[in-house]
């Protein structure tokens, strides 16, 4: 059942228990393992408190790390059914009483058998007052304490007593310390590889706690056992146990006695069996005293909105969790204990397309790209940045509309060696327009060309700007070849002008917001991601584009290209990844092939990328096949993954500022308009106010070297390492 039809199914089964038992209902959120490895906090309801029960509401809840790795991982005998939420062992103040409750009241603290949830509504029986000068943290582990205190008391520790504790954990701890409480001469608390070492010591021991749950630890004790050895089992073993020895090495027999939590009485203590409550009030009497420290200071306090992230950790087991608490302090006041009105609360009719997906919305990020480029000066009069045109073809148009949109440039000049399409840009957005590009270059008024050519002209004319003293804008790529991207970038340098790449796609808004989460570590570490791009270009497109706007077949051939749809569409997402990911590639292999494309250039491609910190990275791309038209854009994390494509989407186990943590939240989606205004401000910024260059030059290099090598894998077959400096690799030069 989807969680939309599972929430609305709980609403109604919750008012109408109400309704019969005339009760009141609560609101609160709470842990739940939805299925298999999937644990989020999500808002819940119950009845407030019946006969003999109180309504509490949550400080801090303790980890049982035994018991609750074992149901998060499924293993043999724990019995638990989808969704489920653990957890046994909290501290809570009081916030309302059933009938027939005596001696707590709201207000007062009380431990016990409460689950990981803000509030809850338990039995008056399952808790115990807490004591003042006991601490939130260790009044937590109540529950647990009254585990170990019951397992101590099964095995008979007395004095002069020799006892191992199996199991390191918290509740192993808890054995060891009430074991030398109770008066044991020795304690030795043994981890798996300790418990080896000693048994191949010979040592042995009067007692043996196992606190592990592996059914192998019982053999284990065995073997560390001697004639009248008490081997207590405290909680329930997670498998079945291998044969056991039918006595010690030494002879004799030893005894085995269980002590699961349920074999306590429920209302009368009995020597050698007590009741929850008077092993708890012992609990307290003992921590109060300071007899008994529960753990070694401090606790691992948790969030309980990124329990996710802690329970895989748990499952993993690595790095091993100790004394650990959920705060429910960290969970905002508003949704932690709240009376339930009559109408459902709207999360429930939420879109539910995925079992998880949320359509919570990512608020618009705010950056400095996206405010205005123009300067002022002291007088109060505003310099926009004269832009010259040179090529008027299609993606002229989109970029002369951005660059209108911006408000910090102004178009003064429209060149193309086809007057038309000069005139017709120059009509639409303004200036003059003209053939020849040294007209522009000329006018002093003129800051910046913005190069919208077929590739095999973007040295030329980039240098004849630069040599000019202009600025250059040019769309990507930056050039055929690396080798012609770096003769343009050391010009510019040597020249003390700003070059860029027209990459917009770094400024649309879910993909700034992919690249907080990600380099921000709100996914963890970055492992993977999976990139696609599948177009479909007719034969009419390598005579004149998408619109035909201007009649060419430049795109077809390699000489003026420089490639097909690797350098032509792919460029666009290798950027994106760099961007995005902050790391530089490292090695790539690279297919391709041509299809329908006329000409010599490849119409399908797929990559294998390697990046920084060995993020393995598969890209495709083609434009040869009817009907296609999808893109693929996902960044996968240690701790939850982005996805760039439709509806732009991330999730994340840790709490970040951009939407809830453990559920699919939506990013805000911009469009290409917006991305290119954006950039233009950027670079008008870059060049007005010396602000930071959009597309740096090592950034554009390094798509630049990215395809050159890739080109040459290709060639070859084989991968290809690919040069932490960016510059002309020696093979794919000569071989393009």
């Amino acid at each position: 059942m989807g969680l939309q039809k599972r929430a609305i199914l709980r609403w109604g089964l919750t008012r109408a228990r109400a309704l019969l038992r005339r009760r009141g209902v609560v609101r609160g959120q709470q842990i739940v393992c939805q299925d298999s490895g999937w644990v989020r906090m999500e808002s819940f309801e119950s009845l407030g408190p019946g006969p003999g029960e109180i309504l509490v509401r949550t400080l801090v809840s303790a980890v049982s790390p035994g018991t609750e790795r074992a149901q998060f991982n499924r293993l043999p005998n724990t019995q638990v059914g989808y969704p489920y939420t653990p957890g046994y062992a909290a501290v809570a103040v009081v916030a309302g009483v059933g009938a027939g409750v005596a001696g707590l009241v709201p207000g007062r603290r009380v431990a016990g058998q409460i689950p990981h949830a803000s509030c809850a509504t338990v039995p008056a029986d399952a808790c115990v007052p807490v004591p003042d000068g006991v601490e939130d943290a260790a009044a937590a582990f109540t529950t647990l304490g009254v585990i170990a205190l019951q397992g101590v008391r099964k095995a008979g520790v007395g004095f002069a007593d020799q006892v191992a504790v199996l199991g390191r954990g918290a509740l192993g701890t808890l054995c060891a310390r009430l074991s030398l409480i109770a008066g044991a001469a020795t304690v030795d608390l043994l981890g798996r590889a300790e418990v080896r070492a000693a048994m191949a010591a010979g040592r042995r021991y009067d007692v043996v706690l196992d606190v592990t749950g592996n059914p192998v630890a019982v053999a284990d004790a065995a073997g560390l056992a001697r004639p009248g050895t008490r081997i207590v089992l405290v909680g329930s073993s997670r498998g079945r146990s291998p044969a056991l020895p039918e006595g010690p090495a030494g002879g004799g027999a030893f005894e085995v006695r269980g002590a699961h939590a349920r074999m306590r009485p429920a209302t009368a203590s009995s020597p050698g069996r007590w009741t929850f409550q008077d092993e708890a009030m012992l609990y307290m009497d003992l921590v109060r005293s300071g007899v008994l420290v529960p753990f070694d200071a401090p606790a691992e306090v948790l969030d309980p909105r990124e329990c996710w992230r802690f329970y895989r950790r748990l499952g993993r087991g690595e790095p091993p969790v100790g004394a650990a608490v959920f705060d429910w302090g960290r969970v905002p006041e508003a949704g932690r204990l709240v009376k339930a009105t009559a109408l459902p609360p709207a999360e429930i009719f939420k879109d539910d397309v995925a079992r998880e997906r949320s359509v919570r919305r990512v608020p618009r990020l705010a950056g400095g790209h996206g405010r205005s480029a123009t300067m002022t000066g002291g007088s109060g009069t505003s310099e926009r940045l004269g832009i010259a045109f040179v090529g008027c073809g299609e993606i002229a148009l989109r970029n002369a509309q951005a660059v209108a949109d911006t408000e910090a440039m102004t178009l003064r000049w429209a060149i193309d060696p086809d007057l038309g399409l000069a005139a017709d840009l120059a009509r639409r957005w303004g200036g003059q327009a003209a053939a020849d590009v040294a007209r522009a270059l000329e006018d002093p008024g003129t800051g910046a060309v913005i190069v919208c050519t077929p590739h095999h002209l973007h040295e030329p004319i980039a240098q004849q700007a630069i040599a000019a003293g202009k600025h250059v804008l040019l769309e990507k790529p930056t050039a055929r070849n690396t080798a012609e991207a770096r003769r343009i970038l050391d010009a510019a340098r040597a020249a003390r002008v700003v070059v860029s790449t027209c990459y917009p796609r770094r400024f649309l808004s879910e993909t700034l917001a992919a690249k907080a989460l990600v380099q921000g570590g709100s996914l963890g570490q970055i492992e993977g991601a999976r990139i696609a791009e599948h177009l479909y270009r007719e034969t009419s497109y390598w005579q004149g584009g998408s619109t035909g706007r201007s009649r060419s077949s430049w795109r077809a051939s390699k000489e003026t290209s420089g490639g097909g749809v690797l350098l032509m569409n792919v460029s666009h997402l290798l950027d994106l990844l760099m961007s995005i990911t902050g790391r530089a590639p490292e090695r790539v292999y690279c297919e391709s092939a041509r299809h329908a494309a006329p000409g010599d250039v490849e119409d399908l491609v797929a990559l294998t990328l390697t990046l920084e910190g060995g993020i393995v990275v598969s890209v495709s791309g083609s434009t040869c096949a009817p009907g296609t038209g999808d893109q693929v854009f996902h960044v996968l994390g240690s701790e939850g993954q982005v996805a760039l494509d439709e509806p732009p989407r991330f999730l994340a186990l840790r709490s970040n500022p951009y939407g809830p943590a453990n559920e699919w939240a939506r990013l805000p989606r911009g469009t290409e308009r917006e991305a290119r205004r954006d950039f233009m401000r950027a670079f008008a910024a870059a060049v007005l106010r010396k602000a930071d260059n959009p597309v740096p030059d090592d950034e554009a290099l390094a798509v630049q070297q990215l395809i050159d090598v890739a080109y040459e894998s290709a060639r070859r077959h084989e991968p290809m390492p690919i040069s932490a400096n960016p510059g002309t690799h020696a093979d794919a030069a000569t071989s393009r």
